[in-house]
């Protein structure tokens, strides 16, 4: 057991020189605007969308993307506000087309947090759940650059589940998201 550990140690340590090979940064890290569309409840939120992606090779990446979408509106005489956030990691398998062109393409997995305040003139309700996160999709960076690329586009199918709390026993509720994301991507 402890000869197959020290030898998984030593590839791993070996990956950052697999990197140096390549003609790729190690290290990747996006930041900008994204628009959140909640498919169960037809809402709008707007926010952003952090990532960083560590490169093992020129083609694959592990990835970790951070998000945040806010939303405010009136229903049934109580002011509403909205929040969720993503805390998602995976792989990346990165295509790049050619030196300036890098279609890309994750599948990421974690957790999400939903949370709900409604006001009303008499009463303040805060509610708020954490469950399962999962996003697939892709996008493409343009490199602008040696060290800034302009994520033309992020896309991404996000399931968010949460426990429903007015079923008994508990069952879990998929709510099916579309996020789209742009900004830049420093290497």
């Amino acid at each position: 057991m402890m000869r197959k550990t020290l030898l998984a140690l030593f590839f791993i340590s070996l990956c950052p020189l697999f990197v140096l090979a390549q003609d790729v940064s190690a290290v990747e890290v996006f930041g900008g605007y994204s628009y959140l569309r909640t498919g169960n409840y037809d809402q709008d939120s707007h926010g952003w969308n952090t990532a960083v992606s560590v490169n093992l090779s020129k083609h694959f990446a592990v990835a970790a993307d951070f998000a945040g979408h806010y939303d405010s509106y009136v229903k049934n005489n109580a002011n509403v506000n909205t929040s969720i956030h993503t805390y998602l990691f995976g792989p990346q398998v990165n295509f790049r087309a050619s030196e300036r062109v890098n279609p890309f393409v994750h599948a990421l997995f974690g957790a999400a947090h939903h949370r709900v305040t409604a006001k009303t003139a008499t009463a303040k309700i805060p509610s708020s759940q954490t469950g399962f996160g999962m996003a697939l999709g892709g996008g493409v960076d343009i490199k602008l650059n040696d060290s800034i690329s302009w994520r033309m586009f992020q896309a991404d199918y996000l399931l968010t589940r949460y426990n429903d709390p007015f079923t008994a026993p508990l069952k879990r509720r998929n709510i099916h998201n579309f996020r789209l994301s742009t900004g830049l991507v420093f290497q």
